[in-house]
């Protein structure tokens, strides 16, 4: 007996078999084209207006602020520039050996020369922590440091010119100490032990070594190492003490009073010689400028109440001492590698406090 049903098709199938057929829906009518476009378009209009929104609601990133240097508010750009041009000018004075010396050719005392690598090294250090965009900079000082610490070669005389090693150790530790590598730290304790030792054996010599030793332990007192000079670091700073009724801006009389000023501050040096060599006109007269004594004048500046008004003015100075190729001419008053590094020594005094680059203070 056939229990289908009469309405029954052949080829009917239970909904509940296991080869049920999906049932599939009728297909959505096309979108016309026409909405799609407008659909895109108004979200659009949704996207930039919640953008704007926000540009408005952000209020724009603040200008750094402007932290004056002692050369005077807004001169960053022009000391930049300036650094820049000198670093450009002593890298070209380089050596094939990748050190500096006091003059091309033969006949140079190796000590002398060793002086020089050790101011090119100071520039270039200054230069590099100065943030100089100069190329090749950091590869030049690693060249230069190699030649200035090789050992000497074996039979040669070391020299007996006590005021040639102050200078060189002094020019050296102060290279170490603002390139601040953590390499050199260990290098920069065995030379300040040195440096006491060397300085320890007489009277300071008077002049530009009593000025860059004064500095040199400035600087190492500046940079957190204090330590290293002993219970009573001040007392390591050599004093000659005998200016005695002279007040003139003579360099030995601005060396100790740079001296003094370290050692007991503005209130232990005569005020008089500030005086007189804030009276001195600043101007460059070429190869008859003497930058070493314009670098001692910028030292007694920096620590001495109103001596900003001496890096102002000495600003335009500085920028006239240099040719757009980082020249600055003359030998009658040092080498040109001695000239260009303390051309950046006066820079690098006019935009540091404290052994710190002011930039530091201007925020990103």
């Amino acid at each position: 007996m056939n229990d289908a049903s009469p309405d029954a098709s052949p080829d009917a199938v239970s909904d509940d078999g296991p080869d049920a057929p999906t049932t599939v829906a009728p297909m959505r009518t096309k979108t016309p084209l026409p909405v799609v476009i407008a659909a895109l378009l108004l979200g659009a209009v949704v996207i930039a207006s919640s953008v704007l929104a926000a540009v408005r609601g952000t209020p724009a990133p603040e200008k750094p602020p402007d932290v004056p240097t002692r050369f005077g508010p807004a001169t960053f750009p022009r000391i930049d520039a300036l650094r820049d041009r000198v670093v450009t000018g002593l890298m070209a004075l380089r050596q094939p050996e990748g050190d500096f010396t006091i003059h091309g050719g033969a006949g140079v005392d190796p000590e002398e020369r060793r002086e020089a690598t050790a101011m090119g090294i100071l520039g270039l250090s200054i230069g590099k922590r100065m943030g100089s965009k100069v190329p090749g900079v950091s590869e030049a000082i690693v060249a230069a440091r190699a030649v200035l610490i090789r050992p000497p070669k074996r039979g040669a005389l070391s020299s007996g010119n006590r005021i040639l090693k102050i200078k060189i150790i002094a020019a050296t530790l102060l290279a170490l100490s603002i390139g601040a590598d953590p390499a050199d730290v260990g290098r920069t304790k065995d030379l300040t032990a040195a440096f006491l030792a060397t300085t320890d054996v007489g009277p300071p010599v008077q002049g530009w070594p009593q000025g860059v030793t004064a500095r040199a332990f400035a600087q190492i007192i500046d940079s957190g190492r204090a330590s290293e000079l002993g219970d009573d670091p001040f007392a390591a700073i050599p004093i000659w003490d005998n200016t005695g009724s002279t007040r003139d801006g003579a360099d030995q009389r601005v060396s100790e009073a740079l001296a003094q000023a370290i050692k007991s501050g503005p209130a232990g040096m005569p005020s008089e010689i500030f005086a007189k060599v804030i009276e001195d006109p600043i101007e460059w007269n070429g190869e008859r400028t003497d930058l070493a004594r314009w670098t001692l004048r910028a030292w007694l500046a920096a620590r001495v109440p109103g001596g900003d008004a001496w890096f102002v003015r000495a600003l335009p100075a500085l920028e006239a001492a240099v040719d757009p190729t980082g020249r600055i001419e003359g030998e009658m008053y040092g080498y040109p590698a001695a000239r260009s590094a303390q051309v950046l020594l006066i820079l690098w005094e006019g935009i540091s406090r404290g052994g710190n680059d002011l930039r530091a203070r201007r925020g990103p």
